[in-house]
């Protein structure tokens, strides 16, 4: 049973010393939705709960809880000190024969290693290092990707991340991924026409999970050495966003054309700042017509980076930048709530449910992991989901972070 079917059939009580992230987020999620005040002021609640209760679980958190598992400890989690888990790290790089990096580097491995059990957030190429150094298996690394990161999961169109798989799922040391890179390199330009037409995400992982030789591995690469450069990012996520995109200016297109004063003829008419209009209007604009600093908010560590503001949807439609997990899940709730709001036949706890299993299933096509109730962001959302008004509310959370109090 999943945590969000269980979670309105039972109670969660963790000890807040425990390790298990996702439980005491189900614990805090659910002291939220059923607070008394809940009921009556429910984005005053979830903003509450946001700042007093919900906060990220960091990189340094899984790579504490995953050491402190795997080395079988039985002494409580909160007495395990930064030195302990330095040692234990230390002692299986050693074991397992891992370099402190890929390339040739001047740091020292003990100087990196307490930067890693205090980095919020760390390279995904730092991911792949300590699944080497700690002998991870291919899903270890994507959990860490995936929920400690909150980004994609291995990339099939990288090579090097390729090569990482490929070497962690058949136990080869950093050494063989090393030489597997330089191999990668050396590769001179391949002919066009033996490259495959639709190198994409879903291809290459087709290609990789039918790899089981080394030469397999190496006709994977020759086929990503034409590829690789006019893929840069996932085909597969930014035809999803683009779908969902143009869904938020059908829904935006038909409440606007109601107004007097609207200028869109079409939904094409709309743009990335008619929406970030839509989306935030409860957030304080600059003299300049932009978003106020995220760093002004008072929940700009829960929620860092995540404002699909205009130039954040420009740069994704021109192709400059990736779609993350949030542009999805953003655009997502937007299609569903928007201007379609307090329906008294949908319960709420049946639209957070819809919407999780659509979520989840569009998320899982990118490879991106499921909705992870230990990131506040998404549980503000769900949330959000579970008010008779979800827009409303979120809307009204966003204020709440930069004037403390709405209007």
């Amino acid at each position: 049973m999943n945590w969000y079917d269980d979670i309105f059939e039972r109670t969660v009580n963790m000890d807040e010393d425990s390790y298990n992230y996702t439980l005491i987020a189900e614990s805090r999620f659910q002291k939220v939705i059923y607070a008394d005040a809940f009921l009556d002021v429910d984005a005053r609640t979830i903003y509450e709960g946001l700042c007093n209760d919900l906060r990220l679980v960091s990189f340094c958190d899984y790579l504490k809880r995953y050491v402190y598992t795997k080395a079988g400890l039985t002494v409580p989690f909160s007495q395990v000190t930064l030195q302990d888990y330095k040692a234990i790290i230390l002692a299986s790089f050693k074991e397992n024969r891992t370099p402190p990096a890929f390339r040739t580097t001047s740091a020292k491995l003990g100087s990196l290693i307490n930067g890693w059990l205090k980095q919020e957030s760390v390279s995904r190429e730092t991911v792949f290092l300590l699944g080497f150094g700690l002998r991870m298996t291919p899903g270890d690394v994507s959990v860490f990707l995936t929920k400690a990161l909150r980004e994609q999961d291995f990339n099939f169109k990288d090579p090097f991340e390729m090569i990482c798989w490929y070497c962690l799922k058949n136990q080869y040391r950093a050494a063989a991924a090393i030489r597997f890179r330089e191999e990668y390199e050396a590769l001179p330009p391949v002919n066009q026409e033996v490259i495959h037409p639709d190198a994409g995400t879903v291809f290459m992982k087709d290609v990789a999970m039918s790899m089981n030789t080394d030469q397999d591995l190496r006709r994977s690469l020759q086929i990503l050495k034409g590829q690789h450069r006019r893929y840069i990012f996932s085909t597969t996520a930014f035809r999803e966003f683009q779908h969902l995109y143009s869904k938020a200016r059908e829904r935006l297109y038909a409440e606007m054309k109601e107004r007097p004063d609207c200028r869109a003829a079409c939904p094409e008419d709309i743009t990335p700042a008619d929406l970030e209009s839509s989306l935030y209007s409860g957030i304080p604009r600059t003299k300049t017509g932009n978003l106020k600093k995220a760093s002004a908010s008072s929940l700009a560590r829960n929620f860092s980076e995540k404002r699909l503001n205009r130039q954040r949807i420009g740069n994704l439609l021109a192709g400059k930048t990736s779609v993350c997990r949030y542009d999805l899940i953003t655009l997502s709730f937007y299609n569903l709530t928007f201007s379609d709001q307090g329906s008294e036949e949908e319960d709420p706890v049946d639209r957070c449910r819809h919407f999780i299993a659509e979520m989840n299933q569009r998320l899982s096509n990118c490879f991106m992991g499921d909705l992870n109730i230990s990131n506040p962001y998404e549980s503000f959302l769900l949330m959000c989901l579970l008010t008779d008004y979800p827009f409303d509310s979120f809307e009204e959370v966003w204020e709440y972070a930069y004037v403390g109090e709405t209007s």
